[in-house]
């Protein structure tokens, strides 16, 4: 009889770190000042706050596998585990860290609403200057 063969599992891909996107974003808004501060910071600690629920789920699969049958260790782990959905997580602080990143110019739509981008041209943005009863030339 031969052997049955099995796949080694591939390792789950590394996931980009939100807290480096944010700060990376964060810094090429030049358009920043000193009274955006707070929601510069308000914006990492969201990213902060995504990252730490994911990593907070990891360790808790690794904690769920040591702990066998210790009831304390489970009750721990139960707690912990309400605290750990980091789809939850994401889908709370996502839409708010979304909002901040709008607030600082940091969308596409805010930027252009900023001036900070070029303005699309073309027949549509005709239409809609005569329509809002502005000169597009």
């Amino acid at each position: 009889m031969g052997r049955t063969l099995t796949a080694v599992p591939d390792p789950p891909p590394q996931q980009p770190d939100l807290r480096d996107a944010v700060r990376d974003s964060l810094a090429s808004m030049p358009w920043l000042g000193e009274s955006d501060r707070a929601l510069r910071e308000l914006a990492a600690r969201y990213a902060d706050e995504i990252e730490k629920a994911a990593e907070r789920a990891a360790e808790l699969e690794q904690m769920w596998a040591l702990a066998g049958g210790n009831m304390d260790v489970l009750r721990r782990l139960s707690k912990l585990e309400s605290q750990c959905d980091a789809s939850k997580a994401v889908g709370w602080l996502g839409p708010q860290l979304l909002g901040v990143l709008r607030e600082l110019g940091g969308t596409p739509r805010s930027r252009a609403e900023l001036g900070g981008e070029k303005k699309v041209g073309g027949r549509l943005a005709q239409l809609r200057a005569a329509r809002d009863g502005q000169d597009d030339t």
